[in-house]
């Protein structure tokens, strides 16, 4: 008989616990993160699919005998969301009136918290393809979107002081620091982007 080797690697990651944030006062520049005011992409959001299209040179020259090397001097990184509409929810809300928008009118800062290894993203972004409804007479109204990062977004991780760029190089905090997500306490479980509140004791 073949021995199965027990399963020892349970400490697998949760997509839930990355949370993509919007700031719903629509600012435009990094420069204005402090003044944002993020709102969890997350009540209704049943899908999140990151994905990075690569520009890539491949090149092949005499000093490697012909073989290929590659470059990848740029990325265009996006966040696709799907779920069901959720009437009055402020996220929700914000992408929904972005339907008939076009130009600066589609862009905003985002934030974008991993609970599982505690980086965070901070980027300036365009709204793109906004759905607030959609599908059968009967059925819930669909809701989807894409978060379209634009320009050299921020990353800063845990214990850092400085913010990291996508090239490698860094640049130091602003002078007000940064607003990172109020939960981000790695000893807590994540919330999925949806506050709790403690009920008040009865007297």
């Amino acid at each position: 008989m073949v021995a199965i080797a027990p399963v020892t690697n349970t400490n697998l990651a949760k997509n839930y616990d990355n949370i993509l944030e919007i700031d719903v006062k629509g600012h435009k520049t990094l420069d204005d993160v402090n003044e944002a005011d993020f709102k969890a992409l997350s009540i209704g959001i049943s899908t999140v699919t990151p994905s990075a299209q690569e520009t890539s040179e491949t090149n092949y020259f005499w000093a490697g005998r012909g073989t290929a090397e590659t470059d990848t001097p740029a990325k265009t990184v996006q966040y696709t969301f799907a779920g069901k509409r959720s009437l009055g929810d402020p996220a929700q809300e914000f992408v929904d009136d972005k339907f008939l928008k076009v130009g600066d009118a589609l862009k905003t800062l985002v934030r974008i918290t991993d609970f599982n290894t505690g980086k965070t993203i901070f980027a300036i972004a365009s709204i793109g393809s906004p759905v607030g409804f959609g599908g059968n007479a009967n059925a819930s109204a669909t809701f989807s979107g894409v978060l379209k990062i634009d320009g050299m977004p921020w990353l800063v991780k845990p214990g850092a002081d400085v913010i990291e760029l996508n090239d490698e190089s860094t640049t130091p905090f602003p002078t007000k620091g940064l607003p990172f997500h109020p939960a981000l306490d790695r000893s807590k479980p994540s919330t999925g982007g949806v506050t709790a509140t403690t009920p008040a004791s009865k007297a």
